[in-house]
């Protein structure tokens, strides 16, 4: 930006406070329109607050002149101070005051939008998320869990689609063990839309509720809180482990040790579809497909299953209702 009417002057101190604090009193003439205008434009990259502050007082002073010119020096004037601003964050976070450049790009969005020069705000909100972000995984770190939701907020409110943030906090409350909070963070990382560079971490989300809830089912399972136990498999399901055949086993384990047979018979036909194992590898998913048709029943079928069950630690078991219990042929 050049100073108008190419007219450069050494400003002292005392100069830049009468500019400063001109007398809402006095006449103003367009001298004093360009005058601050400069004087803005002097101390831009230099000394910020002095430059929005003279730009204002250009602003204010061109609607006192009310002429061509000054209309023309107040848009000028008016496009400058965002600018002013976002430079002034960009400078601070360079030398590492975060909170610092955090606050002047808040300001920057401010002054963006109120006088109408949308390019600043749009550069400066991924900006000021980016800070949040960071912030936030500084206090994740340090433990400072309410800090760092503060902050992974922040990230989102300036940037809805910042899936990291998400991710951020769904690590916060997996590690307090808040689960429904983790559900609702998991839940609104994935449905934001997120941007094709962030699709690794919706995964990375899905990674750490799946984890939850099968370490989960695995606690309720060895505490025989089999209907606690169902419902966090499928849970683990739900958010991504739906091709995975020992969550379809232990779901069926489950739903035996309920009674729920034909549930059971539907959980391990999945595993058994999914495995691409041996027929040894599948010899479990069989013998409990033979005990739940056995339950309900259904003797050829449950024959037919322990037929398949004849493999490994599941051969003996398996010939024993064959030739023992159900006498099949």
């Amino acid at each position: 930006m050049r100073i108008f009417n190419g007219s450069y002057r050494k400003y002292t101190a005392t100069i830049v406070v009468i500019l400063l604090t001109l007398s809402a009193s006095a006449q103003v003439t367009m001298k004093e329109v360009v005058d601050a205008f400069n004087l803005g434009v002097q101390f831009a990259s230099t000394n910020p607050e002095v430059a929005i502050k003279s730009f204002e007082n250009a602003i204010k002073y061109a609607d006192e002149v009310n002429d061509e010119e000054a209309k023309g020096l107040k848009a000028n004037a008016m496009s400058q101070i965002p600018k002013v601003y976002f430079d002034w964050a960009r400078s601070l976070v360079q030398k590492g005051d975060l909170q610092g450049g955090l606050a002047q790009l808040k300001n920057c969005i401010a002054a963006s939008e109120k006088y109408n020069t949308p390019i600043y705000a749009q550069n400066a909100r991924p900006t000021v998320a980016a800070i949040y972000l960071s912030l936030g995984n500084t206090a994740m770190k340090e433990k400072k869990y309410d800090d760092a939701i503060s902050n992974y907020n922040g990230a989102i409110e300036y940037d809805d689609r910042n899936v990291k943030a998400y991710l951020g906090k769904v690590l916060v409350y997996n590690e307090r063990e808040m689960e429904e909070e983790m559900v609702e963070a998991a839940m609104g990382g994935m449905n934001s839309n997120p941007r094709p560079a962030d699709l690794g971490t919706v995964e990375d989300i899905r990674k750490v509720v799946t984890a939850f809830y099968f370490n989960s089912a695995q606690k309720s399972m060895q505490a025989k809180e089999f209907a606690e136990t169902e419902i966090n498999l499928q849970n683990a399901i739900k958010f991504g482990m739906d091709n995975n055949p020992i969550v379809y086993y232990q779901l069926g384990l489950a739903r035996i040790s309920m009674s729920k047979w034909e549930d059971a018979i539907a959980a391990l036909i999945e595993a058994v579809d999914l495995d691409e194992g041996t027929d040894a590898d599948k010899a479990k998913y069989f013998f409990n497909l033979g005990k739940s048709y056995e339950a309900l029943g259904n003797n050829s079928k449950a024959c037919e299953s322990y037929k398949k069950a004849l493999h490994g630690e599941f051969a003996e078991a398996a010939k024993y209702q064959i030739e023992t219990v159900l006498k099949c042929g």
